[in-house]
């Protein structure tokens, strides 16, 4: 498995692509990696301040991201959060082998399968 790549798809969605890495931690699936930047504003209306920003996948950008990260927090406090820029700036930072996406967050229980 190490001298090869491996993925899966999604049935309905035959040009999903979703790597499947084996390290000393167990085999991890993932779909894409996980962003909330745009429901910011939604996260911080309810109350969830806190922010946990795991950096094991993101490349060499890992500072950049976290800086704008922070940047956004800044913006959301005062006021001027822009959701489609910080997306944006966001999408230029993403290494291009990994796809942003929401996860499960945005999805409807029936979709999950």
């Amino acid at each position: 498995a190490k001298q090869r790549e491996f993925y899966m798809s999604e049935p309905a969605d035959t040009t999903s692509r979703y790597p499947i890495y084996e390290d000393e931690n167990g085999t991890h699936i993932f779909s894409e990696d996980l962003t909330l930047m745009g429901q910011l504003p939604t996260l911080v209306k309810n109350g969830l301040h806190t922010w946990k920003l795991d950096g094991w996948h993101a490349g060499d950008q890992f500072v950049e991201i976290v800086q704008l990260f922070t940047y956004a927090r800044t913006n959301l406090l005062n006021g001027r959060f822009d959701r489609v820029e910080m997306e944006h700036r966001l999408h230029e930072l993403q290494p291009e082998t990994s796809r942003l996406g929401t996860g499960l967050w945005l999805r409807k229980p029936e979709e999950i399968k």
